[in-house]
């Protein structure tokens, strides 16, 4: 009998074994089709559903200058992407600063705490940049979604639960959710995942998936984790 070697069966990629395509099953699952991509960075979460399926709307939101632009040249490619002018969101309307890191994915409207600087060598701020800050229940476009099953992606690195302040009238109509949340606090004043976890089971949120998100060889430890819930 011939034995298949360990490394093809892990190594090619397929939807059931990777985050994004997992997270795709339960967009289909629920009939998501409309995905509002919070924090979108260089759109990475945005091509990967598309790959792994997705046929629905997404909409999404990045403050950081060089990825807002990236993205609203990206998104030409693609009918049914929509990026929204550059703004942040959190539980306020008016303007804020963001630490924009030499890793952009760290970027930051919060100051990192000791753990994250020991964690990652690239968290050190480049510049900062001004930008405008709206709740999400004060984006219009928002108001207008009629007959859709939304879906929230919310990474705002240590802001996250702000978003969700922010969001009252619009996590009424949420399907599901998905949000990134620290063990520790990575940012000063950031919420960590049981504060979290307790709003989304509170709003009869249900777990679909709990999936390691970054972990840190420096510190040797996990640092953070997403969420994905759906509603009940």
């Amino acid at each position: 009998m011939k034995i298949p070697r360990i490394n093809n069966l892990f190594n090619k990629e397929k939807k059931h074994r990777v985050f994004d395509g997992k997270l795709v099953y339960g967009l289909e699952k629920n009939n998501i089709n409309y995905f509002i991509d919070v924090g979108a960075n260089f759109g990475q979460t945005a091509l990967e559903i598309i790959k792994w399926g997705y046929e629905g709307e997404i909409v999404s939101i990045e403050p950081v200058l060089e990825c807002h632009n990236y993205i609203s040249s990206l998104s030409k490619n693609y009918k049914n992407w929509t990026i929204l002018d550059r703004m942040a969101v959190g539980d306020f309307n008016g303007s804020t600063n963001i630490n924009v890191s030499e890793a952009s994915d760290l970027s930051s409207i919060l100051n990192p705490t000791e753990l994250l600087n020991n964690s990652y060598s690239n968290v050190k701020k480049k510049h900062t940049e001004n930008v405008d800050i709206f709740k999400i229940d004060s984006i219009k476009i928002f108001d207008e979604i009629q007959d859709k099953n939304i879906f929230l992606k919310i990474d705002a690195q240590g802001y996250d639960y702000k978003v969700l302040k922010g969001a009252k009238k619009l996590i009424k109509r949420l399907s599901g959710i998905m949000i990134e949340a620290s063990l520790e606090p990575l940012y000063d004043n950031q919420e960590t995942y049981f504060e979290i976890i307790k709003f989304l089971h509170d709003l009869g949120m249900k777990p679909h998936m709990i999936s390691e998100r970054s972990f840190s060889r420096r510190s040797k430890q996990q640092l953070q984790v997403d969420l994905v819930y759906f509603r009940k």
